[in-house]
């Protein structure tokens, strides 16, 4: 850029007749600082900034005024644009953070859309309230549209708020616009289109904020000043802004209700009090008088405390006998309206009471003033009643309609005329002890009583709202260490005002869980931002941080609850996420806070992966090691047991599951006496599991196991189909990603061959009896009995059991296999937590009743012995063990002591004998004392012979 340049600029502006003063002094200035180089030599550094900051004094200058940029599109001003773009183009920046220096956004905070990148857009621009960030009116007006009345301060704000009363003036100011069509209505610009149809909208919405009272403090401030001059206009402006910028801080429906109240001007007219407030900042004050006057009525009438100390209201005052217009005969009638039906006990001294003060109305001179003996009998009153009615039904932070509401009435009354303390609430509760609220610092009448809860003690009164201001943490600020609400307290909640009752519903977990898009939302933008080298990296960082933020607005508002609630532990500190975020909205050391964020994420997923920049400047081993492992909201619900059971499920997958695998990769995993070899790809998840069944899942928390599942199905099979690298399409075969895809669709867990030990016994138990395939499943039942016997891991014994079920099967044929698998398909377990003993003992005794029912004869063939199986025995050793073990309904190992006192019973030879006696000691592993079977030659002599 050369010199010409400027001086060219400042020939093409001092030819112009309608300059300003102000910009005939920056031409002036520019022109001792320029004139005398060469027009061709190039503008320095020096020189640049020089220029900026005539930009930044010119706009201080115009700002608010009809030459303000994003008003005017005048020659003077496209004259200083021009030059605008050609310094932004040398320093590579927007024109805007040259016309406007004060700016700092280069996106719209509502739509993140890039601002316009010539001055001819201009015009559709607001400035926001902070004045250094410029909005779109066009999205604005979009959103309204949709029904969304609500802006953002700025792009990293993810809470929406109101409109303030400066913008709106600043969006009023702009006497063109384009025409907004709503349901086939046509507006002539976004004003007249909110005072038609978003207004009236607001006034049935929401509610009137607790801090409504304080608008007489901006009523007092237009009075006090003298707005015939610039100061006192300032002063006011001052602080009617500074008003706006506190209530900018509650909800967004009750600061809109409070715009769309109407305020009654006269009996003709009326305004909504955003059109008075915006006026304020437009408009010369003066012209509004009229408007200030009807919100001063219009705060005496809803509180008569709420008194403007002027003499121009006075009159007014007088007519609505309220401030100085309440005098002793308003005080008369004032206690007539204290007698009620849940008042009489107080009948005599009010009696008394009024008859005192008609006396004095009658005999003296100055009927107006009120006695301050009578005030004094009337605080005595006021006090005997608080002593009856406090912490009860009629306390008056939970009821202030019926008789309470004239009680309140009076003693509103007494303080706007003076009598009381503006402060009237220790007045109506002597017992309270503090005058301003601990956290704001207002006095505590500045809030309605309905938004205060009496402490147990009875001394303090507990602001609802600080505790909203504090993530509903329900606390009594009052004290000098903040104590927990008490019970009483809570129950008091009930009856506070209804905008406070989800107070009591917001009793969430300390850290609850978050989703996984939430997480890998996170992930993402700390690869992207943190430790970025160069200046792409350094752009591409920014935008990451910013497309952060819409995705904030986008999720539920329970997700960004308990997004906020996070508790991060990083380097011996405890942070949260909301507080982290406050700092960065701020600017704050945004790498600092970015790397605690890192911590966040390894604490729900161990073993993610980030970019080589974290990987290599963040200690992401030692964060590993102390990750809290917490458990993501899509797995935080799901049962125990099932989670168990898919856990050991995809064990018994991978240790019979025929994989396939490059030569030489494959990875050969071990556990419960079984191998396989299994792909790179999945030997992440058996490290996981293996360790939790190998300790039969003790001391592993329900937390940890969902923690696990989570981590197998996020932090490995997802991250693994999901790579597209060249070593992934070589190395991951069809197969693998089949039987991954299965476990995230769950059919692994309905299609592959497992089943609870209960299923094969009462499926294959009455086969026993009458089936061909009795020999065949007779020695399985055995095992699965037997493994019940000698382990009370329940976990354990279904693994062992589908284990050895699976090599049955791979080694079956066909037919035997399908009809086996098929009656397993169609056994329903009936619903008993005793099934599984029960079953086993019911196999016990048909084998032991089947060995004892044997019978030895002699023969002619085989040594001179044979034996047969007699059905009149069988029956009758079953009735008798039935017998036996069904007077209890105690459990296995209780019932197993029975039969093994009883087994010298089952047998009428000796033969029998020894095979029951065998068989016993094979499933119990218990020595059994042999004892003679009586009379039974036959069967001793068959045994030597088979010895």
């Amino acid at each position: 850029m050369y010199v010409h340049s400027i001086t060219e600029f400042i020939e093409t502006l001092r030819a112009q007749e309608d300059l300003e003063s102000y910009d005939k002094k920056f031409l002036d200035d520019i022109a001792t600082t320029f004139l005398e180089h060469d027009g061709l030599t190039s503008l320095d550094s020096t020189q640049i900034e020089f220029l900026v900051e005539i930009f930044n004094r010119r706009w201080n200058n115009i700002k608010d005024t009809p030459k303000d940029y994003t008003l005017c599109d005048d020659f003077i001003n496209r004259v200083w644009a021009k030059l605008a773009e050609e310094l932004a183009s040398e320093l590579r920046i927007s024109f805007i953070s040259v016309l406007i220096p004060s700016i700092k956004n280069r996106i719209d905070p509502i739509t993140f859309t890039k601002l316009p990148s010539n001055y001819t857009e201009l015009q559709q621009l607001y400035l926001s309230h902070d004045n250094s960030t410029i909005h779109s009116l066009n999205n604005l007006v979009t959103r309204f549209k949709e029904g969304n009345y609500s802006t953002y301060g700025d792009i990293r704000k993810v809470k929406p708020r109101a409109l303030s009363p400066l913008e709106m003036s600043r969006i009023r100011a702009k006497v063109t616009g384009l025409p907004i069509v709503c349901d086939s209505q046509c507006y002539t610009n976004f004003w007249s289109f909110v005072t038609d149809r978003v207004f009236p909208l607001w006034q049935k919405e929401g509610e009137l904020p607790s801090m409504v009272s304080s608008l007489s403090d901006v009523v007092q401030s237009y009075y006090e000043n003298d707005l015939n001059t610039s100061d006192g206009v300032y002063r006011f402006r001052k602080d009617l802004i500074t008003w706006s910028e506190n209530l900018l801080c509650y909800p967004l429906k009750e600061v809109n209700h409070l715009y769309g109240i109407s305020i009654t001007i006269s009996p003709f007219s009326s305004r909504y009090l955003a059109e008075i407030l915006s006026d304020a900042l437009l408009v010369n004050p003066i012209l509004i008088g009229e408007s200030i006057k009807a919100i001063a009525i219009w705060l005496a009438l809803r509180d008569p405390s709420l008194i403007i100390r002027t003499p121009a209201l006075q009159a007014t005052y007088f007519e609505l006998r309220v401030g100085p217009g309440f005098g002793a005969r308003e005080f008369l009638e004032g206690i007539k309206t204290l007698f009620g039906n849940d008042d009489k006990r107080f009948e005599r001294e009010l009696t008394a009471l009024m008859v005192s003060v008609q006396e004095k109305i009658q005999s003296t001179e100055e009927q107006f003033v009120i006695d301050p003996s009578d005030l004094q009998r009337l605080k005595i009153i006021y006090g005997q009643r608080w002593e009856i009615i406090r912490g009860g039904v009629l306390d008056y932070t939970q009821t202030q309609t019926g008789s309470n509401s004239n009680w309140i009435r009076l003693a509103q009354l007494l303080a706007g005329a003076g009598y009381l303390s503006y402060n009237y609430y220790l007045f109506l509760m002597p017992s309270i002890r503090r005058e301003f609220e601990p956290i704001s610092l207002e006095t505590i009448s500045r809030y309605p009583l309905s938004h205060y809860i009496l402490s147990e003690s009875g001394r303090d009164l507990i602001f609802l709202g600080t505790c909203a201001a504090a993530d509903g943490r329900l606390f009594n600020f009052n004290q000098a260490s903040p104590s927990e609400l008490t019970t009483l307290e809570r129950n008091r909640i009930l009856c506070a005002d209804g905008r406070y009752l989800n107070l009591l519903d917001k009793r969430c977990p300390e850290d609850p869980p978050i989703s996984i898009r939430t997480v890998n939302a996170i992930k993402r933008v700390l690869d992207d931002c943190l430790y970025a080298r160069d200046e792409a990296q350094k752009l591409a960082s920014e935008y990451a941080l910013l497309e952060f933020y819409p995705f904030l607005r986008q999720i539920s508002e329970d997700e960004k609850q308990r997004l906020y609630a996070q508790k991060i532990n990083y380097r011996g500190a405890v942070y949260s996420f909301k507080n982290i975020m406050e700092e960065i909205e701020k600017g704050e050391c945004i790498t600092a806070h970015l790397r605690c964020l890192v911590r966040l994420v390894v604490d729900y997923l161990p073993d993610a992966k980030f970019s080589l920049q974290v990987e290599s400047k963040v200690p992401l081993a030692e964060i590993r090691k102390y990750s809290a492992r917490k458990v993501l909201r899509e797995y935080e619900d799901i049962d125990v047991q099932e989670v168990k059971t898919r856990l050991l499920i995809i064990l018994f997958s991978l240790l019979t599951h025929e994989f396939d695998y490059l030569p030489l990769t494959g990875w050969k995993i071990s556990a419960c006496g079984r191998s396989n070899t299994v792909p790179k790809h999945v030997e992440p998840i058996f490290r996981l599991i293996a360790p939790l069944v190998t300790k039969n899942f003790k001391g592993v928390s329900a937390q940890r196991l969902r923690h696990i599942y989570g981590q197998i199905v996020e932090g490995v099979i997802k991250p693994t189909l999901e790579d597209n690298g060249w070593n992934s399409w070589f190395t991951l075969f069809e197969g693998t990603k089949a039987w991954m895809n299965s476990i995230l669709s769950g059919t692994l867990f309905k299609n592959i061959h497992w089943y609870e030990p209960a299923t094969f016994l009462y499926a294959f138990l009455p086969l026993t009896r009458t089936n061909s395939l009795k020999n065949s499943i007779e020695d399985f039942l055995d095992y699965v009995v037997q493994i019940h016997i000698h382990s009370e891991n329940m976990d354990w014994q279904r693994l062992e059991v589908n284990f050895r079920f699976a090599q049955i099967i791979k080694n079956a044929e066909t037919p035997y296999k399908t009809q086996i698998l098929d009656l397993l398909a169609a056994t329903k377990l009936p619903k008993d937590q005793r099934l599984l003993s029960h079953l086993c003992m019911d196999l016990l005794i048909h084998r032991l009743a089947t060995l004892g029912a044997s019978i030895c004869e002699s023969s002619a063939r085989f040594f001179g012995y044979t034996h047969r199986y007699s059905p009149e025995i069988y029956r009758g050793i079953k009735t008798k063990l039935e017998k036996l073990v069904g007077e209890t309904e105690s459990s296995l190992g209780e019932m197993l002591p029975i039969l093994h006192r009883s087994l010298h019973c089952l047998a009428e030879n000796t033969l029998a004998y020894e095979r029951i006696v065998s068989y016993w000691q094979t499933m119990t592993s218990q020595m059994v004392k042999r004892m003679p079977i009586e009379g039974d030659v036959m069967g001793k002599q068959y045994v030597s012979v088979l010895a």
